[in-house]
């Protein structure tokens, strides 16, 4: 879940270039007991920049009002996410404060940074804009969610499920036929003393079995899809009766030995259980719309001028001439 607010993008994204791709000249080396000094640049001297560093009820309702109602919701409606959202934002004003205070935001690099950074969330704020603009509010309408639902069966009905038990026994990375048959051999053996009663299924899997998380959890696999089980897997285990044991299975990696559980047969949701999900899907799919012929509109409409270059011939000349950027201009630019 994103907590940050769209105000606080633009710092954050630059502090964490801060953080991150200057870390070697703002920060110096972990003492033993771990801890860190903030150190100043030494051509930098600390400066009055004017701000201050402060969280209060108006700051956050000022940061809440530009958020969108449902992720301001999911704040405001959960405890813990609203006392993560309250100290992130306070992590951001001390870093902010450590920043001016040492001049960074006198840095060029870093000046260049914030205004493409400013200039990236202008672009996205207004493109956003633009679709709430032209989205109907009153999209879709209860009918239109209905037909929506009707028309595409397949995307409501979950799929056959099936609890299955699993000993997977692999073959070794080059395994020749001898080693195979060793495998098979045990494979067999297994059934035999499963179907007889010898061994129990969860013993015999702790015991044998190669696949980690279901060994630790007694063989079981989980609710399966049996549209996801592997084909052989899944025709074995359409065969069986519920608690029945599987002859071994080959597949590529190994044997597989299957206990089948209950399964649970294809159904279709009901429409109140998914209006909220169609109605959201619906809203989504014409945003996208939205944004995508505005972009094809802007782009029309307010062509960019690149002279006589394109980007191979940029790329190449960037290519052949040393880049003067600062270094740490560079770096920062490459974690974006």
């Amino acid at each position: 879940m994103r907590l940050i607010p769209v105000i606080g993008a633009v710092a954050l994204g630059a502090l964490l270039i801060l953080v991150g791709a200057f870390g070697a000249r703002w920060l110096s080396p972990p003492d033993a007991d771990g801890t860190v000094e903030l150190v100043q640049e030494p051509a930098v001297a600390p400066t009055d920049s004017g701000f201050h560093a402060h969280i209060d009820l108006a700051a956050l309702r000022e940061l809440m009002a530009v958020l969108p109602a449902q992720q301001r919701a999911q704040i405001l409606d959960d405890a813990d996410n609203f006392s993560k959202f309250v100290e992130q934002e306070t992590v951001n004003q001390a870093v902010l404060a450590a920043a001016y205070a040492n001049g960074a935001d006198r840095n060029e690099a870093i000046q260049v940074l914030m205004q493409r950074a400013g200039q990236r969330v202008l672009a996205e704020a207004y493109l956003n804009q633009v679709v709430r603009g032209n989205l109907d509010p009153d999209f879709p309408s209860d009918a239109q969610v209905r037909e929506a639902y009707d028309k595409n069966p397949d995307a409501f009905r979950v799929p056959r499920r099936m609890h299955i038990w699993q000993i997977f026994l692999p073959f070794a990375d080059g395994a020749d036929a001898a080693a195979r048959k060793q495998t098979g051999d045990l494979a067999r053996r297994l059934v035999g003393e499963l179907r007889d009663g010898k061994t129990t299924f969860e013993a015999a899997a702790k015991k044998y079995s190669g696949h980690q998380q279901s060994r630790l959890n007694d063989g079981y696999m989980g609710l399966i899809r049996v549209d996801e089980l592997l084909p052989a897997v899944a025709d074995a285990a359409n065969a069986l009766k519920v608690d029945g044991i599987s002859d071994p299975i080959e597949t590529a990696d190994g044997l597989h030995i299957i206990k089948r559980g209950q399964a649970i047969e294809s159904e279709m949701l009901a429409f109140d259980a998914v209006e909220a999900q169609v109605r959201e899907r619906l809203r989504r799919e014409a945003a996208l719309k939205i944004r995508q012929a505005a972009l094809e509109k802007i782009a029309a409409e307010f062509p960019v001028d690149t002279g006589a270059g394109d980007a191979e011939s940029w790329r190449e000349a960037l290519l052949e001439a040393p880049l003067t950027t600062a270094p740490a201009a560079a770096s920062a630019s490459a974690n974006e």
